[in-house]
Formats: C-alpha cells, structure tokens, sequence
C-alpha cells in the first residue's frame, strides 16, 4: 500500500470517528418538545402561560412562559456526563391547527401572545434528510470500500 491510501483511509477514519462523536454528544438538546391538544392549547393561551408561538401551515410549537424544566433533585444520582455550562432544559408545546380555526389570530392576539409566522416550504427537509441520513451511510459504505480494497492488495 502506497503513503496516499494510508493517508486516505486515515481521513475516512477520523470523519467517522468525529461524526460518531458528534452525533452522540454534540447532539444532545435541552429543549423538550411536548405535544398537546388544541382545546389544551387554547385553556394555556387564554390562561396567559404562553409567550410566543412559531406558526407553521399545520402545526405551531408554542414557548410557555414558565418553560424550564423542573430537574428531580436526588444528591444519590450523579450524572456521569456533567457540563456545568449547559443551559437549563426548556419545554416547548407542538400543536396540530385546526384547518378551519379562523379566530386562533385573534386569540392570541388579545392574548399578548407574540406571533412569529413560518413561511417557508419543506424546501430544507430534502437537504436535511440527505445530510443527516444519507451522508452517514455513504461514509460507512465508502470506508468498507477502502477496507475491500485494502484486504485484496
């Protein structure tokens, strides 16, 4: 084996290997998305526990105004993985919207709920679903290519 397949195979290595690790701790999210029903939805907002709202043209995720977490505090259990500069876990609310609820505006509105509306496609989901699901499997498929090749030189 000649200095540039040695050199190869040790970058498809270390990609996989950080991908690997990437995907196990640089990954990990403090927000919690939780989904719940409309007339639930509808009880928060007029009870004023939301503060904002990203609508999309079905679903909208909602930020209550309490959103952290309540963490059980048992002095018995240590994580064995502790960032101290990690940020409080959130919670976030996922709601399916009513096709024909033409007052949902106006009751946040009157509300004080803050509006932020997603008009965007599902252009990015075709890009995502490539790299995040595609690009893992063709790196593993490359590198027992490499592996092949090595094995019959």
């Amino acid at each position: 084996m000649n200095k540039s397949q040695s050199v190869g195979i040790w970058v498809v290595i270390v990609l996989i290997v950080s991908m690997l690790v990437l995907s196990l701790w640089g990954g990990i999210s403090t927000t919690t998305t939780q989904e719940i029903s409309y007339s639930s939805f509808i009880k928060k907002v007029e009870n004023q526990e939301i503060l904002s709202v990203d609508m999309g043209k079905e679903v909208l995720i909602a930020n209550p105004k309490d959103n952290k977490i309540k963490q059980p505090t048992d002095n018995n259990i240590k994580p064995v993985f502790q960032n101290p500069n990690m940020p409080e876990a959130t919670l976030r609310y996922k709601v399916v919207i009513p096709q024909n609820d033409n007052t949902l505006v106006q009751k946040l509105e009157d509300n004080n709920v803050e509006i932020k509306v997603d008009a965007s496609s599902n252009s990015g989901t075709m890009m995502n679903f490539i790299i995040s699901g595609l690009l893992p499997i063709i790196m593993i498929v490359e590198f027992f290519a490499i592996m092949a090749k090595m094995i019959q030189s």
